[in-house]
């Protein structure tokens, strides 16, 4: 039975699999549809956005705080584009790269690729508080209205 998880991982898989590169979470970069409808589904991988802040000597709360701020950042560039949409869900993902290559594919590989939240909210509110939600995120505060299911915390 194909379920729309096994589906999302699937297509994850081979975008990963067919070399298709995701760009760093840099400004500019957004998420992928992963489905639209009246409950979208998109995908914001973190890898790069993590990568990028490694040198920085933040704590895990902090580290989190601005996470979530640029997933949320990711989800609000996507919404005008999902005009049928009444709910809008992102993954954000990481995945994990090989140190070497990997012997059966003769190519690098991903040892694991992994769920660090999930972020839910009606595209109404969404539209509507961007701004003041952006401001209440970068300040540590989940609005109302706005779910966050962390899946798998930042290591500290």
């Amino acid at each position: 039975m194909i379920t729309t998880p096994n589906c999302l991982m699937a297509g994850f898989a081979f975008l990963l699999a067919t070399g298709t590169p995701f760009a760093p979470n840099t400004p500019g970069n957004s998420a992928i549809v992963a489905r639209a409808g009246a409950t979208a589904i998109l995908i914001w991988d973190a890898f790069g956005f993590l990568k990028d802040n490694q040198t920085r000597d933040l704590s895990q709360q902090a580290a989190e705080r601005e996470i979530v701020s640029a997933a949320f950042d990711a989800l609000a560039k996507k919404l005008p584009s999902l005009e049928n949409s009444k709910t809008v869900r992102l993954l954000v993902m990481v995945q994990k790269p090989a140190t070497g290559d990997n012997l059966i594919y003769r190519d690098t590989t991903f040892n694991e690729t992994k769920t660090l939240l999930t972020m839910e909210t009606k595209r109404s509110d969404a539209m509507k508080h961007r701004t003041e939600w952006m401001r209440a995120l970068a300040a540590g505060k989940v609005p109302p209205g706005l779910k966050i299911h962390w899946d798998n915390h930042l290591s500290p």
